[in-house]
């Protein structure tokens, strides 16, 4: 309910008339009434009310001919209802709907942080906007887990505070060539309609002395879960609040929240697209141009350590626990692809697996959990918590040249979960030429992975068995990482097997001993005992590595004269991180040196 206020002046005299307007709260239609007014008879009462941009009335937006009803009751009880018409039958609405929209990131620039704006506009006549959904390119994302989620009470209500606001919304309303803008503001909330994130967009509906209260509009964050892409099917948007029909001319969004949204590490043309519904049931698909720059720059430096691991299993024929652990620091090109091929003393095993997940099952999202070979798990900015869940072994098929499909070895599937996302990850195994089993990720999602913990289970049902001994095969392996940006690395990496336990081999001299390490890691390497200067090193990321340390000089003396000494040596070992030192103890004799005759 509105109030209006008449002021009538003349002849000394003002006459003060308080009415109430009522807004039909579906079609806007407006019912004034002006009761209990003074018994003075008046011959005529004249309204005009201002036209132009700024126009308190507008005309509907509909042509032909339409009626206004009076109903109009004396103090002596009688009632007149007379009625007005007036025809539309200029601008008549032809039902187009051509909405622009324009969306992109402030700077281009690869991997960057950069505010994020999107604007639709749509003409003077044509079909008011409905409905908008949005897609967004592969890579471009939200350091979402910097941001505290606003609560759904708060959400719901628009009421979210400062420290969940993400940005600012500007919403322009209204007839003809000034319509009014309103600013609102825009904030990260938490799972709803099945998304695990959303926007409030909140709007003071206020202009001037009228204040229609806050209108909040929800936008689910949906993420793909084969590529990682976020799409948002925007709430309705209102077309009428408290009667007063909005006739929203422009939406604008900006996600500005410093070091929030970043670009995406590839540089190929790719689309922000969009679905936009009018009221009258037109739809249109515009998209705008998103590529990002400067991806060449990028660097590509992951780090990656493979373990294997189980006391019983760490034997020819066992079948050993793998353990992988990938990190990649932000900023970085983000991995498109990842091939690993592993030592010749490993070999796939599919037989041991429990059971394999079948093509039909693994497309209905249904594999069993006989199928389980290991657990994965991510860590991700994007995200609050880390993602992760089992790893399921899935039948390998391909279809050949004749249409014909036969079997090949099995892939992995990695169902990953958590805060509300979803993402699978698969990957292909193979045997190389030289007989060296491969697994590749060949489709990684443009996310920014700074962390990835990977087990493939041993024992009885493990699916990968050691052809060697493990402790003594050489165990050298090949990782090669692909990324979006288009560049490339490889290196050579040691795989680890700390159930081994240091071993230390000894070598002597008249004047030295020589020790040889393997099983070994980042940490430090101590040599003593009687007879022996302490000799220590420190060593970063390598498995073995070698110490001299000289012999005292009284035990040189000795040796020297052609004596043999012998001596009770340590070597020992302290992991970085750790607190327990391991240790070998080793009697070696120095033998004294000849002399000649």
């Amino acid at each position: 309910m509105y109030r209006v206020f008449l002021v009538a002046r003349g002849s000394g005299i003002t006459v003060r008339l308080k009415g109430a307007v009522r807004a039909d709260p579906q079609t806007g239609q407006l019912t004034a009434s002006f009761d209990d007014n003074p018994q003075l008879p008046f011959d005529a009462l004249s309204l005009r009310f201002d036209g132009g941009p700024r126009a308190p009335l507008v005309n509907p937006t509909t042509c032909g001919t339409k009626t206004t009803r009076a109903t109009i009751t004396s103090w002596a009880g009688q009632t007149v209802t007379s009625d007005s018409s007036f025809v539309i039958d200029q601008g008549c609405p032809t039902g187009a709907f051509n909405p622009s929209f324009t969306a992109g990131t402030l700077s281009p620039l690869a991997g960057a942080y950069s505010p994020f704006t999107t604007t639709i506009t749509r003409g003077d006549g044509e079909q008011e906007l409905s409905q908008v959904a949005l897609d967004l390119p592969s890579g471009l994302l939200g350091d979402l887990g910097s941001v505290p989620v606003c609560a759904e009470a708060q959400a719901a209500a628009g009421t979210c505070g400062a420290e969940s606001r993400v940005g600012s919304t500007t919403v322009q309303a209204g007839s003809g060539p000034q319509p009014f803008s309103l600013p609102g503001t825009v904030s990260l909330g938490g799972p709803y309609k099945g998304a695990p994130f959303s926007l409030s967009i909140a709007v003071p509906a206020k202009a001037g002395p009228l204040d229609l209260g806050l209108v909040v509009v929800r936008a689910p964050l949906n993420v793909d879960a084969a590529n990682g892409k976020v799409s948002t099917p925007v709430d309705p948007l209102p077309t009428i609040v408290g009667g007063v029909p909005l006739k929203l001319r422009s939406v604008s969004v900006t996600l500005d929240r410093r070091n929030f949204i970043f670009n995406a590490t590839n540089c190929n043309a790719q689309s922000i697209g969009s679905t936009l519904t009018g009221t009258g049931g037109g739809v249109a698909r515009p998209a705008v141009r998103y590529q990002a720059d400067g991806c060449a720059n990028l660097k590509l430096a992951p780090s990656l350590k493979l373990d294997l691991s189980g006391a019983k299993d760490l034997r020819k024929g066992g079948n050993p626990k793998l353990t992988a652990d990938l990190g990649q620091t932000f900023g970085q090109a983000s991995m498109r692809s990842v091939r690993v091929t592993l030592p010749l003393l490993s070999s796939l095993k599919p037989e041991n697996a429990k059971a394999l997940c079948t093509p039909a099952q693994d497309a209905a999202g249904a594999c069993p959990a006989a199928s389980i070979v290991g657990r994965a798990s991510a860590r991700t900015r994007a995200l609050h918590e880390p993602i992760g869940g089992p790893i399921h072994f899935v039948e390998g098929t391909r279809t050949t040249a004749s249409g014909k499909v036969v079997k090949t070895l099995p892939k992995l599937l990695l169902k990953l979960r958590g805060d509300g996302v979803s993402l699978d990850l698969r990957a292909d195994t193979s045997v190389d030429a030289t007989g060296r089993l491969v697994t590749t990720f060949p489709k990684v999602p443009d996310v920014p992975i700074e962390d990835f913990h990977l087990e493939i289970d041993g024992g009885r049902n493990g699916i990968l068995t050691a052809v060697d001994d493990p402790c003594t095969a050489d165990r050298r392996a090949t990782v090669r990482f692909d990324g979006h940006n288009g560049a490339r690395t490889e290196r050579g990496l040691t795989v680890m097997t700390p159930g081994c336990g240091l071993r230390a081999a000894m070598n002597t001299s008249p004047t030295r001993v020589k020790f040889s390490y393997s099983n070994v890691g980042a940490g430090r390497l101590t040599v003593s005992g009687r007879g022996l200067r302490t000799t220590r090193r420190t060593i970063r990321s390598a498995t073995s590595a070698t110490v001299v340390a000289p012999l005292t000089a009284s035990v040189r003396r000795r040796v020297a004269a052609g004596r043999t000494v012998r001596l009770r040596l340590t070597a020992s070992f302290l992991p970085r991180g750790a607190k327990k030192t391991q240790k070998i103890i080793k009697t070696v004799a120095v033998r004294g040196v000849r002399k000649r005759r």
